[in-house]
């Protein structure tokens, strides 16, 4: 982050039906660490996908996840059935996208979960929308 915020939740795309959700996250990246030891589950819900095109928005998380000015942190959502939409990336780790508040970089997809079960598919770019505010809690 490039100044302090709160995440609360995200937008993603996901194709139309009903999904368990799951959002863990950690302080630092996910490179080396896919087994999620360490991680803090911050979201298990159900959810309704709108469909192609649209965004659907998860709940809230369980807590804010707080990411300090300078800081990193990787997220992993996951749904029940291979819902989620992604867009091909060019270079895993490659920064993305940026503003003054926060810079997002390109990462992987996996098709398990926990995702050290599954097929590891790279690069890949998050589709939706990070919900978030200013603010250190």
């Amino acid at each position: 982050a490039k100044q302090n915020i709160i995440i609360l939740t995200f937008k993603i795309h996901a194709r139309i039906g009903s999904y368990s959700v799951e959002v863990w996250t950690k302080s630092g990246t996910y490179v080396d660490n896919i087994d999620l030891n360490g991680w803090t589950q911050v979201l298990s819900d159900t959810i309704t996908g709108a469909g192609l095109g649209l965004t659907t928005q998860l709940p809230v998380f369980d807590s804010p996840v707080i990411i300090s000015s300078g800081s990193r942190q990787a997220f992993y959502i996951t749904l029940s059935t291979s819902g989620i939409k992604y867009t091909n990336g060019s270079t895993e780790g490659a920064l993305y996208k940026s503003n003054d508040h926060i810079e997002f970089f390109e990462g992987v997809g996996y098709t398990s979960n926990p995702p050290s079960d599954g097929i590891m598919f790279s690069p890949r770019v998050f589709n939706g929308y990070i919900l978030y505010y200013l603010g250190s809690g």
